[in-house]
């Protein structure tokens, strides 16, 4: 899948949408708010017994501005070249020290959106309304069969409950927010 997982203690949230929604962004957020992850942009999902998300590269990927954005992050990795996206590439283990386990259980999918407000905003939405985030990042970017990939992603959006995270310009909130949101879990 096109997404991160974020949790603590084995259990978390997936973050899918679109390249640009912030998904690598709120990923570091919640880092630096203590939570964990098993990767970022690319994770096996594995619904067999419950919903697993599993590393796949053990990167992280992020712009020069977001890297600002989390405090002293752009320092300790302004050595790093930046990829063929304009992205600095690392290791979050050498940042946030036990911030990367081989897998996370996913209670809940949230979909980020770049957003402007002061305080980031959690709010419930519909199966139907995650699906259609989904469609473009991971149906059509994919690779494999369609109708397997809707199957797929219309059976993990309905076992699990879906909200939107309207993002502020406060990373720090953002990661608070999250860690909010994953201990809140059931």
């Amino acid at each position: 899948a096109h997404g991160a997982p974020l949790g603590r203690n084995g259990r978390g949230v997936l973050l899918l949408g679109d390249g640009g929604a912030g998904k690598s962004g709120t990923t570091l957020a919640g880092l630096s708010a203590g939570l964990q992850t098993a990767g970022d942009d690319y994770v096996a999902v594995d619904m067999r017994a419950g919903i697993v998300a599993r590393s796949v590269f053990r990167v992280l990927k992020q712009d020069r501005a977001g890297l600002d954005r989390i405090g002293g992050l752009a320092a300790r990795t302004a050595h790093l070249p930046e990829n063929w996206q304009g992205k600095v590439e690392f290791d979050p283990e050498a940042t946030f020290r036990g911030a990367f386990v081989d897998e996370i259980a996913i209670a809940a999918v949230l979909l980020p959106r770049l957003g402007q407000a002061r305080e980031p905003r959690v709010v419930p939405v519909a199966a139907g309304e995650a699906m259609r985030t989904l469609m473009h990042t991971n149906l059509y970017q994919n690779t494999g069969s369609p109708d397997d990939g809707m199957a797929f992603f219309g059976a993990l959006v309905r076992q699990v409950p879906c909200y939107q995270l309207a993002l502020s310009t406060d990373a720090r909130a953002n990661g608070a927010c999250l860690a909010a949101v994953i201990d809140g879990l059931r």
